[in-house]
C-alpha cells in the first residue's frame, strides 16, 4: 500500500484517491488521538519529576535548619550538626539531578511531542475543513457548468467557466497543503515520538548513572559507614 499521497495527482478526484485519502485521514485522526494521551502521560511524569526536585530541595532546607535550633538535651557523642550538615549537601546534590532530570525531560520528550500535537490539531481543525470545503465548492461549480445550456447567455457562460477555473485552482492550491501535511506525518511520527521517548530513557539512565557515580565515591562511603557505626554503638 502507498504510504505517499503523490501531489501531482491533487487534482484527481478518483475512487481510488479518495480511498487512499480516507486511511491518511483514518490515520491521522487516531495517531492526534494516541498523542494527546502521551502528551497527558508525559505532563503528569514531568509534572512529578518537578515536584519531587522541589521537594528534595525543600527537604534539603529543612535539614540544613536543624544546626540553627535550640536544643538543650541534644548529646555530645554524635556530632549532629556536623551530620546534618553533610547530609544536607547530599540531599541537596540529589536534589540538584533530579532538576536537571526535569528540565531534560520537559526539553527533550515533552516539547517536541507537543509540537507533533499542535500540528495534528492545525491538519485536523484547519488544512482538513479547507480542503474538503474547497473540494466541495469545485463539485457544485462543475455542476453548475454542466447544467449550463447553450442557450444560455454567453456572459452566463462564461462566469460559470471562471467559477470552475477558480474552483479548480483553490482546490489544487488546498490540496497540495493537505496532502503535504498528511505525508510529512509519515516522518514527524518518528522524529516526534520516537525520538523523545529514547530522550526519555537517555535522561533517565544519566540521571542513575550520575547518581550511582556521585554516590559511590571513597568519601561519601566511608562518611556514611562511620555516621552509621556512630549511631549504632
Amino acid at each position: 500500500m502507498r504510504t505517499q499521497l503523490r501531489l501531482d495527482e491533487a487534482l484527481d478526484d478518483t475512487p481510488q484517491l479518495r480511498s487512499l485519502l480516507k486511511l491518511f485521514e483514518e490515520d491521522s485522526g487516531n495517531l492526534r488521538q494516541w498523542c494527546r494521551a502521551l502528551d497527558s502521560a508525559l505532563v503528569r511524569l514531568t509534572t512529578a519529576q518537578t515536584e519531587i526536585a522541589a521537594a528534595t530541595a525543600h527537604l534539603s532546607a529543612v535539614v540544613a535548619a536543624y544546626q540553627d535550633q535550640r536544643l538543650p538535651l541534644e548529646q555530645t557523642e554524635l556530632d549532629m550538626p556536623d551530620v546534618t550538615g553533610r547530609l544536607t549537601q547530599t540531599i541537596g546534590e540529589v536534589g540538584s539531578w533530579m532538576e536537571v532530570a526535569s528540565q531534560q525531560l520537559s526539553n527533550s520528550v515533552v516539547f517536541p511531542v507537543r509540537r507533533l500535537l499542535t500540528e495534528l490539531d492545525q491538519l485536523h481543525n484547519v488544512h482538513k475543513p479547507m480542503f474538503h470545503d474547497c473540494r466541495t465548492a469545485l463539485t457544485d461549480a462543475e455542476e453548475r457548468f454542466a447544467k449550463a445550456g447553450r442557450k444560455d447567455a454567453p456572459r452566463k457562460l462564461e462566469e460559470v467557466n471562471n467559477d470552475v477555473f477558480l474552483a479548480k485552482q483553490n482546490f489544487h492550491q488546498a490540496a497540495l497543503v493537505y496532502y503535504s501535511h498528511l505525508n510529512g506525518l509519515q516522518f514527524l511520527r518518528y522524529t516526534h515520538v520516537v525520538e523523545p521517548l529514547l530522550a526519555l530513557v537517555y535522561a533517565f539512565r544519566s540521571f542513575f548513572t550520575t547518581g550511582h557515580e556521585g554516590l559511590k565515591v571513597n568519601e561519601v562511603t566511608s562518611y556514611l559507614t562511620r555516621t552509621q557505626e556512630q549511631v549504632q554503638r
